[in-house]
């Protein structure tokens, strides 16, 4: 089941109010350390891209061509 951004916001600060200083993101998943526990390759791919492209222009860099 997908959760939108303010769910998973709501869900970090209701669970974890001290050490969650930011949304979380990444990505898609579930069973979480379960022994059927998994995790979407294509959005792993998908959000390696986000943080390349934040980290580029972070550093000043331009980010490469997509």
């Amino acid at each position: 089941m997908k959760k939108n951004l303010k769910e998973w916001v709501l869900e970090a600060v209701v669970q974890d109010p001290w050490l969650s200083q930011h949304p979380p993101y990444g990505h898609e998943d579930g069973n979480f350390h379960e022994v059927d526990e998994w995790i979407n390759l294509e959005s792993i791919k998908k959000v390696t891209k986000v943080y390349a492209e934040f980290l580029a222009r972070w550093c000043g860099l331009n980010p490469a061509p997509t």
